[in-house]
């Protein structure tokens, strides 16, 4: 495939729009599912929300999180030759060293997160590194591995494969200052056509020649920007980057700015973290998909039981004949001796009240959604789950 040819390109952009359209509707799914992790006070107040009393679905995230990346990896060399145990042990450091520099528990964390509501992403980068001398007249750049999430807000992958394996492309958007383009591994040819961008749309012409020329920005970016694109093709077993356009972002206008050799062809610089797979579907379900419904159900209940709470009141009743013992017990103060001649001219009438029907529901909705969730109170231990510890230590185990 000649990318450089404009055919081939609309070809491959026509394909790369159609897919994102498609992820469309797993986009907003995953929006809606996050306001259902947040507080309602979270963020600009664009919609209103509903109040969240019980955040169970933070709760659920936080298990997730802990069981699966609570630390940083650490990498064990080990070796049975003798004359090769320094260097394990030299290498095991370098590796450990490079793992904490690359903070490499953040990204793993977040990629455990974006598969709990979808599906995690992670890109795999190779920066230049100091040379290395394999022999006595041979340096080679190895290059320092790096990692990084992708949103699947910016996120593109073949939609006609039913698993990740078969695409026949994959990619994502990402947004760098226009300088950097002028790095030696883009073509300077291409870059020489390309001008800033901005993240919104403006019909206004002049607005977008000034934002062109460097003369206005983004308000919440320091310098002239654009966005890119990189695209991983299998069958080339090659990663494109490419300029997007500003309002139609697909549009195969310019060439390639940069490409490069994918290592790995299966799974190129990208890998996919899912918890709940669909057959024959390339996108998955997730577990947040499946708690979202009685996370809401049980916040309706919730916040019903609190309503009826805020509205219980006692009303204090008594008869003709006992006028005079309310009006003393009206003035008395507390443990105070009061003298009634029937007490049931006198009474307290409740009106109102949490229902104790609907809080024994909400109760059982509570544990439905711990089972569901795959026992959280064990994740997290909330409590004692069996009546001996062999027993606990089997449920743990387990866990």
């Amino acid at each position: 495939m000649n990318l450089n040819d404009e055919v081939q390109r609309d070809r491959l952009f026509r394909a790369i729009e159609a897919s994102y359209r498609e992820l469309e509707p797993f986009r907003n799914l995953v929006r809606g599912l996050v306001d259902e992790y947040v507080c309602p006070g979270y963020g600009a107040q664009n919609k209103p929300r509903r109040e969240m009393l019980v955040s169970l679905m933070n709760q659920a995230v936080q298990a997730y999180t802990m069981t699966l990346a609570a630390n940083r990896p650490r990498v064990l060399v080990s070796t049975p030759v003798d004359e090769l145990k320094y260097f394990a042990q030299h290498f095991q450091l370098a590796m450990n060293g490079l793992i904490k520099e690359i903070c490499l528990e953040q990204t793993i964390r977040k990629a455990v997160k974006d598969a709990f509501f979808c599906v995690g992403i992670v890109k795999v980068h190779m920066g230049d590194s100091a040379p290395v001398m394999l022999e006595t007249d041979l340096w080679m750049d190895p290059g320092q591995p790096f990692a990084s999430n992708v949103s699947l807000d910016n996120w593109v992958h073949d939609m006609g494969a039913t698993e990740f394996t078969q695409v026949s492309f994959a990619g994502d958007m990402y947004r760098v200052p226009f300088e950097d383009l002028k790095s030696d591994m883009y073509d300077q040819s291409v870059v020489k056509q390309l001008s800033p961008t901005t993240k919104w749309r403006f019909d206004e012409e002049e607005r977008l020649d000034r934002i062109s020329r460097g003369v206005e920005l983004d308000k919440d970016e320091f310098l002239p920007s654009i966005d890119l694109l990189d695209v991983w093709v299998p069958r080339e077993r090659k990663i494109f980057t490419f300029a997007l356009a500003h309002g139609r972002k697909f549009v195969g206008k310019h060439a390639p700015l940069a490409v490069m050799d994918s290592v790995r062809p299966k799974m190129g610089p990208y890998r996919w973290l899912s918890f709940d797979d669909v057959p024959e579907n390339i996108m998955p379900s997730s577990p947040a998909s499946h708690l979202a419904g009685i996370h809401r159900l049980i916040n309706n209940l919730t916040r019903k039981s609190s309503k009826q709470a805020r509205e219980q009141k006692d009303v204090y009743t008594y008869t003709p004949a006992g006028a005079d013992a309310a009006k003393n017990i009206e003035r008395s103060s507390g443990n105070q001796w009061v003298e009634v001649h029937d007490k049931n001219d006198v009474g307290v009438m409740k009106i109102g009240g949490v229902d104790p029907t609907t809080q024994a529901f909400t109760l059982g909705m509570i544990q439905i959604f711990d089972r569901m969730a795959g026992n959280l109170s064990a994740q997290l231990g909330l409590g004692s789950q069996a009546p001996t510890l062999g027993q606990e230590q089997l449920i743990y185990g387990q866990v």
